[in-house]
C-alpha cells in the first residue's frame, strides 16, 4: 500500500508540474488586454482607496490580493499573471483531493491530468483576473465540505475552511456565490445517503451544513448594500448561449478553436459527458454512496438552469462566470475514460488521445496564432521600436494610450490620440494635427482599426508621405510613413520591358544610403490605355550578382489607386519607401519595379529604375 501511494504521489507531482509548465509557457508574450489593465489600475490603488472607488459590478478581494502581490513581485506582465498561475496550478492537486473522495484513485488522477492540460483553465491561469482564483477556492470549499460532513473528528476545522473558502469566493466575484449554493445542494443530497446509515450522523451533517451556511451569510452581510444596486449595471459582454454543446466543448477544449473543430470536439465531449454521468451513477449504486453523481448533476444542472433563466430575460453573460464548474467536468470525463477502460483498453486509449489531441490543438493555437491573442499591443509596439528612432510620431486611432505607454510609446517624441476630443473637433483639426506631426518628424506611424474612421488621415499620409511599412495585426493595421526634406526630380527608368500601355518616371532618395535608412521612392505612372484591374506593383532590390535582396509588393498607393480606374492622360503618383535592411552588405544595388497581374502572375511591365549605393 505504501508503494502504491508513493507512486500516485509521484504521478501527481508530475501532473502538477505539467500544469505549471503549460501555464507559464508564453506567459508574457502577449500584452495585457483591457480587463487586465482594469485589474492593474485597481491593484495600484491603496486598499481603502480601492474600496471607495470600486464600481458596483466588482468585489474587492482579488484586487487587494493583487495589490499585495505587486508590492512583492512587481507589476511586469509576467508578475501580474503569475498570481493566476499559482491558483491555476493549485487547482490540480485540489481536484485530485476532491476526486479521491468521490471516485476511484485512477479516475481522480486522470481528472487532475485533464485539468492540468485544459485549455480553458490555461487561458484563465494566464489572465490577470480573478477566475483561476475562483476555481481554486471552489475546489477547496467542496473538498472541505465533504470532509466536514463525513469525518466528525475533523468537522470543525474542515467546516471553518469551507466557510472561509466560500466567503473568499463571494468577495472575489459575484458568481462566487454559486459555490455555497453548490455546497448547500450537495450537502443536502449527501444527508440523504449517510455512509453508515446512522440517523445521528444525518443530524450532525445537517447542523454542520446549517451552521456553515449561516456563517457564510453573516460574513457576507457587509456587502449586501452594494448587491442591491447590481441590477443597474449593464454588462458589455457577449450574449449568453444556453446550448449545452457550447459549454461541453469550451470546458474541455477552451475557446481557442476554429468553428468546425469546436463543433466536432463539442459533440465528442457531450458523448463522453453522458458516458461519465452514467458511470458515476453505476459507481454510486454499487457503493450506496451518491456523492459523486450528486455533485456532477448539480454542477451541470445549476449553471444550465441559470443560463436559461438569464437568456429568457435577455441578459448578457460570459461562460467564464461558471468556470468553477469546469473541474467537476474534468472529473466526469475521467470517469468516462475509466468506464470505457473496463470495456476496452483500446477504446479508452482512443478517448484519451481524443481529449489530449484536442487540448494540444487548442493550446497550440492559443500560444502561436494571433487570431486568438488577447492583445497584440506589445507586438506592434515592438515593431515600431525596431524600425524607428526617438524622433518619431505615433498616430493612435483605436488602441488604449495606457497600452502604448506600457509598451514603450514614451520612448518616442510624440503620441497623438486621433479619437476623442481631436476627432470631435472635425476633419480639419484632425488633419492639422497630422500635418504638424509630419512636419516635425521624419517618421510617422499610424495605428488604426480596420474598417477605420481614419480614412481621411491615411489618405493624407499616402498623398504627402512615403509608405515604408504596412503590417496587419488581428485588431489593428500599422503603417509607417517617411517624410523626407526633399526628393530629386523624377526621371525615366534606365531600361523597361513589357507591353503594358503605361509610361513611368521615378525618383528616390537618399542615394547613397546606409543600412537601416529609409529610401523614399516615388513612381509616376502615365497610362495611355486600359490595364487589368487590381494589378500590383513589386519594388525590388538586387545585388551585383542578380540575387534578390529586398522586395515589397502592394497595389498602387496601397489600393487607393486601383489600375481599373486609371485613365489615359492621368498622372498616377504612387509613393512608397524602401527600408534598407540593417544587415544588408554595403555595395551597389539595382532598383527594379515590376507591374503585374496577380491572379495569373503575368508581368505587364518590368523596369530597371537605376542603381542604389549602400555604404557602410
Amino acid at each position: 500500500m505504501t508503494l502504491r501511494l508513493t507512486r500516485t504521489a509521484l504521478i501527481l507531482v508530475v501532473i502538477t508540474a505539467l500544469a505549471f509548465g503549460l501555464r507559464v509557457t508564453h506567459l508574457d508574450t502577449q500584452g495585457l488586454w483591457s480587463d487586465e489593465f482594469t485589474s492593474l489600475g485597481r491593484a495600484m490603488l491603496a486598499p481603502s482607496e480601492l474600496l471607495r472607488d470600486l464600481p458596483v459590478e466588482h468585489v474587492p478581494l482579488y484586487f487587494w490580493l493583487l495589490h499585495c502581490w505587486t508590492l512583492a513581485a512587481g507589476s511586469s506582465d509576467f508578475a501580474l499573471r503569475f498570481l493566476s498561475v499559482i491558483w491555476g496550478t493549485l487547482a490540480v492537486p485540489l481536484l485530485y483531493a476532491l476526486g479521491r473522495r468521490l471516485v476511484a484513485r485512477p479516475a481522480a488522477v486522470m481528472a487532475a491530468f485533464l485539468l492540468a492540460i485544459n485549455p480553458f483553465q490555461v487561458w484563465y491561469s494566464q489572465d490577470t483576473r480573478m477566475y483561476s482564483m475562483l476555481v481554486g477556492l471552489g475546489l477547496m470549499a467542496l473538498w472541505a465540505l465533504d470532509v466536514a460532513l463525513t469525518e466528525p473528528d475533523r468537522r470543525v476545522v474542515a467546516g471553518g475552511v469551507y466557510v472561509a473558502a466560500c466567503v473568499a469566493a463571494m468577495y472575489t466575484h459575484y458568481y462566487g456565490a454559486l459555490i455555497p449554493v453548490f455546497g448547500l445542494l450537495w450537502g443536502t443530497a449527501r444527508m440523504m445517503y449517510p455512509r453508515d446509515g446512522v440517523s445521528r450522523q444525518r443530524r450532525t451533517q445537517a447542523q454542520t451544513l446549517l451552521l456553515a451556511s449561516a456563517g457564510i451569510g453573516l460574513l457576507c452581510i457587509p456587502w449586501l448594500a452594494r448587491v442591491v444596486h447590481l441590477g443597474e449595471y449593464n454588462s458589455p459582454v457577449a450574449p449568453l448561449s444556453a446550448n449545452p454543446l457550447d459549454y461541453a466543448a469550451m470546458y474541455a477544449f477552451g475557446t481557442t478553436l476554429p468553428d468546425h473543430a469546436f463543433l466536432w470536439l463539442g459533440v465528442g465531449a457531450v458523448i463522453l459527458t453522458l458516458v461519465g454521468l452514467a458511470s458515476l451513477f453505476l459507481w454510486a449504486r454499487e457503493r450506496s454512496d451518491y456523492a459523486g453523481i450528486d455533485l456532477a448533476v448539480i454542477a451541470i444542472a445549476v449553471p444550465l438552469c441559470m443560463a436559461a433563466a438569464l437568456l429568457s430575460r435577455g441578459s448578457t453573460f460570459h461562460p467564464r462566470y461558471f468556470i468553477m464548474v469546469a473541474p467537476v467536468y474534468s472529473l466526469i470525463l475521467a470517469q468516462a475514460i475509466l468506464a470505457l477502460n473496463r470495456r476496452s483498453v483500446a477504446l479508452s486509449g482512443a478517448t484519451v488521445v481524443f481529449l489530449v489531441a484536442g487540448a494540444a490543438y487548442s493550446l497550440n493555437l492559443w500560444y502561436t496564432d494571433d487570431h486568438y491573442a488577447k492583445s497584440l499591443d506589445k507586438e506592434y509596439m515592438t515593431l515600431i521600436q525596431e524600425n524607428s528612432g526617438p524622433n518619431t510620431a505615433i498616430l493612435a486611432d483605436g488602441p488604449r494610450l495606457s497600452a502604448l505607454e506600457r509598451y514603450g510609446s514614451d520612448e518616442f517624441d510624440s503620441v497623438i490620440n486621433l479619437r476623442g476630443r481631436l476627432r470631435q473637433q472635425g476633419p480639419a483639426a484632425e488633419i492639422g494635427a497630422v500635418a504638424e506631426a509630419a512636419a516635425d518628424h521624419p517618421i510617422v506611424w499610424l495605428i488604426t482599426r480596420p474598417p477605420d474612421e481614419s480614412d481621411n488621415v491615411k489618405a493624407w499620409l499616402d498623398t504627402h508621405g512615403f509608405q515604408a511599412l504596412r503590417e496587419e495585426f488581428e485588431a489593428y493595421t500599422v503603417y509607417a510613413y517617411s517624410f523626407p526634406d526633399a526628393i530629386v526630380t523624377p526621371q525615366p527608368p534606365s531600361a523597361i520591358d513589357g507591353s503594358a500601355p503605361v509610361a513611368l518616371t521615378w525618383a528616390a532618395g537618399p542615394n547613397p544610403a546606409k543600412p537601416d535608412d529609409i529610401v523614399d521612392v516615388e513612381l509616376r505612372w502615365l497610362p495611355h490605355g486600359s490595364l487589368p484591374p487590381d494589378s500590383k506593383v513589386s519594388l525590388r532590390l538586387y545585388d551585383a550578382n542578380g540575387n534578390l535582396a529586398w522586395q515589397r509588393d502592394r497595389e498602387p498607393d496601397d489600393g487607393a489607386l486601383s489600375t481599373q480606374n486609371w485613365q489615359a492622360g492621368d498622372v498616377v503618383e504612387d509613393r512608397l519607401a524602401l527600408g534598407i535592411p540593417g544587415d544588408l552588405t554595403p555595395g551597389v544595388y539595382t532598383l527594379r519595379v515590376i507591374l503585374y497581374e496577380p491572379e495569373h502572375q503575368q508581368e505587364l511591365l518590368n523596369a530597371t529604375l537605376g542603381q542604389l549605393a549602400v555604404r557602410p
